[in-house]
């Protein structure tokens, strides 16, 4: 049997200094913040404190975003795998959709950045948390339209859809969570691995004026499928999708694990057992990095 799938990209991810930069500039601005919180406190000018903190930890969201696009991510599984036991097939390990508590944070802390900024623009207050001239309110103005549209973010939050992937030795179930006011409602798919065709690299492109992001999915193709059945975002008539990108683990680790299960039955049991996150542990950063710019370089040629 063997012990430990052989770590492949599927979808490379080199060092990109760019995003780095852009992460050193978004930390170095965060520092004002910080700067603002000390002097706020120092002079006791509490809506400076609070907006500095604010605006220090709003900026946490795009600096660790630019981070992980700069492709400088963690070889360990994340927390978010644990093990689960499942009633009809199992103890197995599951794949919990990425927490919004992060963007929760980060939506909330502009939002009162923005209404603080906002409050000591309009008010008789001595400081200001914005740039401009205390005479001009426009920037008032402007930070409170920022204020409202990233509190709809936080709001839209609570009613994100989650997608759960769960492997078991009998299996690949896939839960879809969708939260309607007050109420909650699920369904649950699973494939046995006997009935799985091919596991297959897919992604879903957004582009941009600087780049185009790929977001990784991997498509579980059997033939056993209801074609009637309520399908998903990105499902086909004979495929599941499974949306690596909104998983908290590395897509092209989870990619090698699931080849690995099917094509090896006898070491499906491995996913049951106390260890099985280091199943989703991949190389050093060192490596990866250069195995994803080899990656690059043989696509191109």
């Amino acid at each position: 049997m063997v012990e430990y799938p052989v770590w492949k990209v599927y979808w490379p991810r080199p060092f990109k200094a760019w995003a780095l930069l852009i992460a050193m500039f978004l930390f170095a601005v965060g520092l004002l913040g910080i700067h603002s919180l000390v002097s706020g406190i120092r002079d006791g000018e509490w809506g400076i404190a609070i907006g500095g903190a604010a605006f220090a930890v709003g900026m946490s969201l795009p600096c660790s975003a630019s981070i992980g696009f700069a492709g400088l991510t963690s070889s360990r599984a994340s927390r978010s795998v644990v093990c689960v036991s499942h009633a009809d097939h199992g103890v197995g390990m599951l794949l919990r959709c990425k927490s919004s508590r992060f963007l929760a944070v980060g939506f909330s802390a502009v939002v009162m950045w923005a209404f603080t900024a906002a409050a000591m623009q309009f008010s008789e207050a001595s400081a200001s948390l914005l740039p401009s001239s205390r005479d001009n309110d426009g920037g008032g103005v402007l930070v409170l339209g920022i204020g409202v549209v990233a509190l709809a973010f936080v709001v839209l939050l609570a009613f994100r859809e989650r997608i759960d992937v769960a492997l078991h030795e009998s299996g690949i179930s896939r839960r879809v969570r969708r939260r309607r006011l007050l109420t909650t409602r699920s369904s649950e798919e699973f494939l046995r691995w006997e009935d799985i065709g091919a596991i297959q690299a897919d992604t879903y492109d957004v582009h941009t004026n600087i780049n185009t992001i790929e977001n990784p999915i991997i498509r579980v193709v059997s033939l056993k499928l209801d074609s009637t059945r309520k399908m998903e975002r990105f499902d086909t008539n004979n495929s599941i999708a499974l949306r690596a990108y909104a998983l908290g683990v590395e897509p092209n680790a989870l990619m090698t694990l699931l080849i690995w299960c099917h094509e090896n039955p006898e070491s499906r049991g491995r996913v049951a057992q106390p260890d099985a996150r280091d199943l989703l542990r991949a190389p050093p950063l060192r490596e990866r990095l250069r195995l994803s710019r080899e990656a690059v370089k043989t696509r191109s040629e």
